[in-house]
């Protein structure tokens, strides 16, 4: 079990299958047509990962990589046939240029939906090969010819073994490269963005910077593969870079496993090698392309590689609880309300409408530090707006937001999230493709305060973990966990991000009576570092135990506000909501 668990290391697999391939080429003869074709899937290969970033990891649906692989083919052809510029800057020109040009088409496309942006990308790739035949730099309708590729100024040019050795080595620190990315914050959060954009802005990910540069960045891998199949083929023509370049590498991606750190290169080794293969039969490659495709849709939809997670390291992880330390008892009665020791929120006057209905009215919220406000009232009646309200994710149409007496970037979540509001969602904004582990390494990296404020809260938000089982499964994919348990991860992330104010919204739907008991145990403890929380819930039991105030909304506005035990004695109340 060991020696597969480090089989499966890209630094272990990655290197030992660069050997099987150099050795595989050497065999066939390093100037053979095999092996030429060989170098070429290994340039698919680099491509693929370069869309895997935006297309598997960001869930961008891009067509433009072919469009970039151009880019990169024409800028080091131009370089080597103007200037006799070597390989070496030949490729790292072609990877800035591919950048750029990602980053400036990336600028509105990370504004795009789905398919806004896949029409951008493909788009992109008519301007590109419109642009190939009309300059004259670009050599027009012929192309560019007689591509040098000198390893160095002055010298001759590389010959085949030496060009097929320096793509695969090429090809292996881009497979590497994109492991390390992944096993990166830069990845999980790019997996949380393409789960759900909300969910990650929670977690005080910047959304739309993140997707501009997994944009850029695929664009410039694809760049890189193109730059090399300029020294490889010495001759280019506007021709080749055509749309179905595009589909093609789409296809790669989404049949080896989107997402994935070696899905990509198995969809180009298999899209790569199958031309071999084929190569007596020319007219069925497009029939055996779209069974790929088919394939890929009907019988494997996460591709042939369908397991996203990998392992965090220990360093970026909370450190658990020790397994023989029990969780201190509660009093069964709701507690008092804690001493101000902590953030106090102030909100006035809170306004917001969705055209004719008023979902806020004029709502005023006040806690000081430690104490819990539970939220109530029939469905529609503005709860989940005031939540929403509170934690950026809707502007107020009037009134303003204040956390120990300064204003807060209202409409704003992840300026408010990196200021230290945490909160839950009514559906648990929990990621399909991450571990457990990985969401704990996202929530930690986002905690605000001193290391002792966070480790105070890490030790609460690891204790609920434990007792209510999640730190039992913590490599597993959270796709497969129950409902129940994927409500009790994110609000143990939500404690474990060390909040200055807690928004909790319906934390207990779902929850077994024992995970509610634990739940409203964390509440109080939160409550008891000086946190202020608002908790809107329908389960009064919860609200009862652990709410120092409870306020009733209706239509928009707060009906009744008071202790949890004075609450079924308001005549108003009994009207609007309990009755």
């Amino acid at each position: 079990m060991h020696a597969r668990r480090r089989l499966a290391d890209p630094i272990v697999h990655g290197p030992l299958a660069a050997v099987a391939i150099g050795v595989a080429g050497a065999v066939l003869g390093v100037a053979s047509y095999e092996t030429y074709l060989l170098s070429l899937a290994l340039l698919y290969g680099i491509a693929a990962i370069g869309l895997n970033v935006p297309a598997g990891l960001f869930g961008q649906l891009s067509l433009g990589q072919g469009a970039a692989f151009a880019v990169g083919a024409y800028t080091s052809a131009i370089l080597t046939t103007t200037l006799d510029a070597p390989v070496v800057i030949g490729l790292a020109a072609a990877l800035v240029v591919g950048t750029a040009a990602g980053a400036v088409m990336g600028l509105p496309a990370g504004r795009l939906g789905v398919i806004g942006l896949a029409m951008v990308s493909l788009g992109l790739t008519f301007v590109v090969q419109d642009a190939a035949r009309g300059l004259d730099i670009t050599g027009g309708v012929g192309g560019v010819l007689g591509i040098r590729a000198p390893l160095v100024w002055g010298m001759d040019d590389a010959g085949a073994g030496e060009l097929f050795f320096a793509t695969l080595a090429l090809a292996l620190v881009v497979y590497l490269g994109a492991s390390a990315l992944r096993l990166s914050h830069f990845g999980r959060a790019a997996l949380a963005i393409k789960a759900d954009e909300l969910g990650a802005a929670a977690l005080g990910i910047a959304v739309y910077p993140a997707k501009v540069a997994g944009f850029a960045l695929g664009t410039g891998v694809g760049a890189l593969g193109g730059a090399m199949f300029s020294y490889l083929s010495t001759a280019i023509t506007p021709d080749f870079f055509d749309v179905h370049l595009s589909v093609l590498f789409l296809i790669m991606v989404v049949l080896g496993g989107p997402g994935t750190r070696s899905g990509p290169v198995l969809g180009a080794a298999i899209v790569g090698i199958l031309p071999i293969l084929l190569s007596g039969h020319p007219a069925l490659s497009s029939y055996i392309y779209g069974g790929l495709i088919i394939v890929a849709i009907r019988v494997l939809p996460r591709g042939i590689v369908s397991r996203t997670s990998v392992p965090v390291p220990d360093r970026l992880l909370p450190t658990p609880p020790p397994a023989d330390t029990a969780a201190p008892a509660e009093d069964p009665q709701r507690p008092t309300a804690p001493a101000d020791t902590g953030a106090q929120l102030d909100a006035r006057g809170l306004r917001r409408s969705f055209g004719g209905v008023v979902a806020l009215d004029d709502v005023d919220v006040t806690l000081r530090g430690g104490q819990v406000l539970g939220v109530i009232g029939p469905p529609g009646s503005g709860k989940t707006t005031l939540v929403n309200v509170l934690s950026g994710y809707y502007p107020p149409e009037a009134g303003e937001v204040r956390i120990d007496g300064t204003p807060v970037a209202v409409g704003d979540p992840v300026a408010l999230a990196t200021e230290g509001v945490s909160r839950t969602f009514q559906v648990p904004k929990v990621f399909g493709d991450l571990s457990v582990d990985e969401h704990l390494a996202l929530a930690r990296r986002g905690a605000t305060g001193p290391p002792a404020h966070r480790e105070r809260f890490e030790g609460l938000a690891m204790t609920f973990l434990r007792d209510t089982g999640l730190l039992d499964q913590r490599r597993a994919t959270v796709r497969t966990l129950a409902h129940g348990t994927r409500r009790c991860l994110e609000g143990g992330m939500a404690v474990l991000r060390a909040p200055r104010l807690l928004l909790l919204d319906e934390p207990a739907a779902g929850l077994s009576a024992e995970d509610m008991a634990l739940l409203g145990q964390l509440i109080t403890r939160v409550a008891a570092e000086g946190v202020p929380v608002v908790l809107v819930e329908h389960h009064l039991e919860l609200v009862h135990d652990v709410c120092d105030t409870v306020a009733v909304m209706n239509l928009g506005a707060i009906l009744w506000s008071g202790p949890p035990a004075e609450l079924q004695d308001s005549p108003e109340v009994r009207e609007a909501y309990l009755a």
